[in-house]
């Protein structure tokens, strides 16, 4: 979408217009966020803080709650510190200021959350920064299955499009839903049965807009070793670990060689379409 490609940049113009030093308000938040983690001491002020690779996880503190958020944050920290790598929590509710939600996302290298209004600061983050949008689980009963469309964007994804962001989805599965946990997954009609019950006040829970939800701790480790680990990768890298990790690789701002030059295009791999690849569609 041009009109929210154009939104993105007008907006970087119009902040680093009224705030010069929007440069240092990064570095100092991208400080602040290594020290609260341990990961650099305040003794030593040489660090560079761009050395380190931060990765937010959306956290709301009503509906749509990220349950065990606290979990994968440590499990973040406890793999991939060594690597420069540590996860924080973004909670937006808590920034009333437009600079402050500014900040915050252009401190972040990668931004991930569940589908929803929490991740359209995405169009905040840097350039070539990496959005991963977790897609709700609704089976074919439930209302709503366009929230995790993967042959086009998603009706939250079509901010991100054609855009220098790195736009990926991740279909959650029953797993990550936190109801009805005592009935047996493969007595399918009693599972549904639990879920759609408007006595005990399931059916409003298991709303995929209200419902909170779980993530693996393996779907963030495994996102971090495949995109962030490695330095830059092209189209094709970013196709291949896209597809062998269940991604779809919506929005892909990436260097393919034409003519014996290298240059950066936005690519779209969606799936279950006859094109594997389309380009600026």
């Amino acid at each position: 979408c041009v009109g929210y490609r154009r939104l993105r940049n007008s907006l970087h113009k119009v902040f680093n217009q009224k705030a010069p030093s929007l440069g240092e308000m990064i570095r100092a938040t991208r400080r602040e966020i290594l020290l609260e983690k341990g990961a650099i001491s305040s003794d030593n002020d040489g660090v560079d803080v761009f050395e380190w690779k931060i990765v937010g996880l959306a956290k709301r503190t009503t509906r749509r709650k990220w349950l065990n958020i606290d979990q994968v944050l440590s499990r973040c920290d406890e793999v991939f510190m060594r690597h420069r790598i540590v996860c924080t929590a973004v909670d937006v509710e808590k920034a009333s200021r437009a600079e402050t939600q500014l900040v915050m996302h252009r401190s972040l290298d990668a931004f991930i959350g569940i589908h929803g209004a929490q991740l359209t600061q995405g169009v905040l983050l840097p350039k070539r920064a990496y959005i991963v949008e977790l897609l709700p689980w609704v089976p074919w009963y439930l209302f709503g299955d366009w929230v995790r469309t993967k042959s086009k964007p998603t009706p939250l994804g079509v901010i991100f499009h054609n855009t220098e962001l790195q736009h990926l989805g991740y279909p959650l599965g029953r797993k990550s839903v936190p109801l009805c946990l005592d009935v047996d997954p493969d007595d399918q009609e009693a599972e549904r049965n639990c879920f759609m019950n408007e006595t005990n006040g399931n059916i409003e829970k298991f709303r995929w807009d209200e419902r909170d939800f779980n993530v693996r701790a393996e779907i963030v480790t495994d996102f971090i070793s495949s995109f962030l680990l490695v330095s830059e990768l092209s189209c094709s890298e970013m196709q291949a670990r896209a597809s062998s990790q269940n991604y779809v690789l919506y929005n892909a701002y990436c260097r393919e060689s034409t003519t014996g030059k290298s240059r950066y295009q936005q690519k779209h791999y969606y799936q279950n379409v006859s094109a594997k690849s389309l380009t600026n569609k």
